[in-house]
């Protein structure tokens, strides 16, 4: 319904070149300082031109040329063409929530170890995992009613907050760890149950800003 939604955002900004994507229940934004323009303009690039992209970089620079219909990426021996999709983006700064003041503050590798331990636990068709979060403690649980399996893990953190309980799609939550499991230690930024949930890297890097967008799901009362 919304072929915006299918493809990635490329904005370039006074700020630099900035990167979007959402499905709807999840959204990344990258901004690369480093990368200037002369206009501030934004395009919208299919996923499948954006797969293709990430098979053929390099570690050398590509030549981006752009015009209303098409954009264009020129490596040293190779060009990619597509079309791009017309349909204007959605206000993805609109959803990302300003009022997140709970910071949890985890290991990512711990964190990661028991998300993935927890999806066997987890209902196949919600694939549902519980943060229950206090003062300088995360439990992560999930069950299977259908087969009667459950398990829960208590992992480190550091936390200011009020205590919440707040459920997430597991196999999501393992996506984002997944792209992010070079960083040492991630921050939650959360405000309730049914509130998206900000999750950035603990360590800023020099030209770059990361911040990933992810929506709870109901827990069972």
């Amino acid at each position: 319904m919304r072929p915006a939604m299918m493809g990635t955002l490329f904005e370039f900004t006074d700020d630099g070149l900035r990167f979007v994507a959402t499905d709807g229940h999840r959204l990344v934004n990258l901004l690369c300082k480093n990368v200037k323009a002369a206009f501030n303009q934004q395009y919208v690039v299919p996923e499948r031109a954006v797969s293709v992209l990430t098979k053929i970089l390099d570690e050398k620079d590509v030549k981006i040329h752009l015009t209303k219909s098409y954009i264009s990426f020129k490596l040293s021996d190779m060009e990619l063409i597509t079309r791009l999709i017309s349909q204007k983006y959605p206000d993805y700064a609109s959803v990302i929530p300003l009022e997140n003041e709970y910071l949890l503050k985890v290991t990512t590798k711990e964190i990661h170890d028991s998300i993935k331990r927890m999806m066997l636990f987890s209902t196949s068709s919600t694939r549902r995992v519980k943060f229950s979060v206090k003062k300088d403690s995360l439990d992560i649980s999930a069950e299977d009613l259908d087969i009667g399996a459950s398990g829960e893990e208590k992992v480190n953190c550091e936390y200011s907050g009020d205590e919440i309980e707040i459920g997430f799609n597991s196999a999501y939550v393992n996506d984002v760890l997944n792209h992010i499991s070079g960083e040492e230690q991630i921050i939650f930024k959360l405000h309730s149950a049914t509130k998206a949930v900000i999750i950035e890297p603990v360590q800023k890097k020099e030209n770059q800003e990361l911040m990933m967008l992810l929506m709870p799901v109901r827990l069972n009362t």
